[in-house]
């Protein structure tokens, strides 16, 4: 079965009202593979409100590239938004999907703005036993301001070996994206060993290193424990401390010369449990696992 992912702007125009099945959203679709050129094929992915769920033809009957201006007001086949985001505080911009190797699970990659968190523009990581059921946002990898520092737009995935976009290793894989401008510049973030999940998934992450590898001393700690690294030349560093549900908990950001550096971090305040240390210099990302006791 071919399936695909696209994004739905929702009814076009003021006068057109909101129906439900017919929202904004990233949507779901699929074909046999042997008739995958056949766009009459195609089907779309429908939950009712009463949870009875579906599979529904995706183009109406007669229509053809001939005749697609007569049915601009043609209301098409009812589908959901299966990322379930809140309509409002996020707007998708671009969701793939790739199957992990030897696992029985898929991972996905989703840009969207966070219209409740300042309408930041972000990157996180879903993961999906069926490509249908999807998990909240587990980790958000990138985060901005805006639309043209965030440099992963549209991303999609990679494997170690740079052949694949759908079958990547979990323990060594790329996400790569473009900058926000109209430019050659393709960007990518580097995932080593495992990326965290929910549903039984990876629990561990780490990404390629820069320059000497981090140490957190003492770890597992009380909540108190001090970050060390070096920077090799002129950079910019900024450092985000996570929680597993992918909330971030504090951030410090600047301009350092070359050197060993340390940061003192106190997450006393917060619960026992697992948390996650990112530290990005240049183009590259670290993130540690930090073990609460």
């Amino acid at each position: 079965m071919y399936t695909f992912f696209f994004v739905d702007g929702g009814p076009y125009a003021d006068n057109i009202p909101e129906e439900e099945g017919r929202a904004e959203g990233i949507k779901v679709a699929r074909a046999p593979l042997n008739d995958a050129l056949n766009p009459y094929s195609y089907e779309v992915y429908y939950k009712s409100p009463n949870g009875t769920e579906s599979w529904s033809r995706s183009l109406p009957e007669g229509f053809t590239k001939e005749t697609m201006l007569k049915y601009v007001t043609v209301r098409g086949a009812k589908s959901t938004d299966v990322m379930n985001d809140r309509k409002g505080q996020l707007q998708e911009i671009r969701f793939s999907a790739a199957k992990v190797n030897n696992t029985d699970y898929f991972i996905g990659v989703e840009e969207y703005i966070d219209h409740s968190d300042h309408g930041k523009v972000k990157v996180g990581l879903r993961f999906s036993k069926d490509l249908v059921q999807w998990t909240d946002v587990v980790y958000v990898i990138k985060e901005s301001v805006g639309w043209d520092d965030i440099r992963v737009n549209y991303p999609i995935f990679l494997s170690k070996d740079g052949w694949s976009n759908t079958d990547i290793d979990i323990d060594d894989f790329y996400v790569i994206g473009t900058d926000g401008g109209v430019n050659n510049q393709v960007n990518k973030i580097h995932f080593q060993k495992q990326v965290p999940g929910t549903m039984g998934f990876a629990t561990g992450l780490r990404m390629a290193a820069i320059g000497e590898a981090c140490t957190i001393i003492p770890n597992p700690n009380k909540g108190i424990f001090k970050l060390s690294y070096v920077i090799d030349t002129l950079s910019h560093v900024e450092i985000n401390m996570y929680s597993l549900s992918g909330q971030r908990l504090g951030s410090t950001n600047g301009n350092k010369m070359p050197g060993r550096y340390s940061e003192d971090f106190d997450i006393s305040s917060y619960p026992v449990g697992i948390y996650l240390v990112a530290i990005r210099v240049r183009n590259r990302l670290n993130v540690y696992k930090v073990v609460k006791t």
